[in-house]
């Protein structure tokens, strides 16, 4: 199939809801809100539940993506109501910081039998990668822990804007290669060169 006839049999839009789990404090709001604001704040509030915002963005085939990002409460008392957002979700992006490692480790708490769902994408993101000083994770550790539980594995920065847009730009086309199976928008020969466009 060429590109040309993938466009014209490709739907006109895909809706990606992807939520952002991890522990309190990690940075899933203000990737939020640099992503979609392109805003940053060193103020700290704490979501209470749960917040999401849409933003639009076109793939190269000129699909359009309506990309509902889904902020979640990292606070254990939360975690149920997290967790029932789970269902339905096209994508789960678990965040973590790299300057504090017990969020690294407290990873597997945010996983349930939903987020093992072979059909969702799934990203380990290391967050506050400017911080380099006060690194506590290395980038090795989160690449090993992502290859073992097979997900897609990134490093940003939502206070430098530091990859946060190839990172959602990465999980929009998953959403898409997920959706419609036999595309080859974003192939470069091997999957690890798609996910890393």
């Amino acid at each position: 199939m060429t590109e040309e006839q993938e466009v014209k049999q490709a739907p006109t839009s895909i809706i990606g809801k992807i939520l952002l789990l991890g522990d309190a404090e990690v940075g899933k709001t203000c990737l939020l809100t640099r992503y979609t604001d392109d805003s940053f704040s060193t103020e700290y509030k704490t979501t209470i539940g749960i917040d999401f915002r849409i933003k639009r963005m076109f793939l190269s085939n000129q699909v359009e993506m309506k990309l509902q990002v889904w902020d979640t409460a990292g606070q254990e008392r939360f975690r149920n109501i997290s967790k029932a957002y789970v269902r339905g979700a096209s994508a789960i992006c678990l965040v973590y910081d790299v300057t504090k490692s017990s969020t690294f480790k407290n990873l597997h708490n945010h996983l349930s039998p939903e987020t093992e769902n072979p059909e969702v994408v799934k990203f380990i993101v290391g967050n506050k990668c400017e911080k380099d000083e006060e690194r506590q994770v290395t980038f090795d550790e989160g690449k090993a822990f992502a290859d073992e539980k097979g997900y897609e594995f990134r490093e940003v920065s939502a206070a430098s804007d530091t990859g946060v847009d190839n990172l959602f730009i990465s999980v929009a086309k998953a959403i898409y290669r997920q959706k419609n199976p036999g595309s080859s928008l974003g192939w470069t020969g091997s999957a690890s060169k798609f996910f890393r466009k």
